[in-house]
């Protein structure tokens, strides 16, 4: 079924054209013939300026996010590891080993040996704990890159994969605890 208005409301033709009137109801109720002006006018459709405030309208005001925080408020759930915490803490520790070596090692031969052996112990950590794996791949990615940002980077990332570990085990904690009857 064809469209009878145009999208600014102008009355469509059988054909698909805009209605172009020839007459019109004058002012004392008889019919008198449009003027040229009125037929282009009928045709035309005016739009308004371009400007900033048509082509780009003001963005909506959105509340900052803090990073490391969540967006709809509220605690996020504490996590476990699927394994021992001491189990995650020594493979996390060895890996944080070989990346101090490979920093150290940087451009010689040993760095190679020492980027096989993070890259065998970073494996087993991303299957124990996902969340520690990409923190521990990033913190690969700012030792090799070795930037002059990579310290400060580095140091977050350090405190990130303490803080998850310290969680991890106060999970473990709180589950032995409720096991044995004496937590909540």
């Amino acid at each position: 079924m064809p469209r009878k208005k145009t999208r600014t409301g102008k009355k469509l033709t059988a054909s698909g054209k805009v209605a172009v009137p020839s007459v019109k109801l004058g002012p004392n109720k008889k019919i008198v013939a449009t003027t040229s002006e009125e037929r282009k006018a009928a045709v035309t459709t005016v739009l308004p300026t371009a400007g900033k405030e048509v082509m780009a309208p003001k963005p909506k005001a959105e509340p900052i996010q803090v990073p490391g925080t969540l967006k709809s408020g509220g605690q996020r759930k504490l996590r476990g590891f699927g394994v021992k915490h001491a189990v995650v803490k020594s493979g996390v520790d060895a890996a944080l080993i070989h990346l101090g070596n490979m920093k150290s090692t940087l451009g010689t031969k040993d760095f190679h040996e020492h980027h096989e052996n993070f890259n065998a112990i970073h494996a087993n950590v991303s299957q124990m704990d996902s969340g520690l794996g990409l923190l521990l791949g990033q913190a690969k990615h700012q030792t090799i890159t070795n930037s002059p940002k990579s310290e400060k980077v580095l140091g977050q990332i350090h405190g990130l994969i303490k803080s998850r570990l310290a969680e991890g085990k106060q999970v473990e904690l709180e589950r032995l605890n409720r096991s044995q009857g004496t937590g909540n």
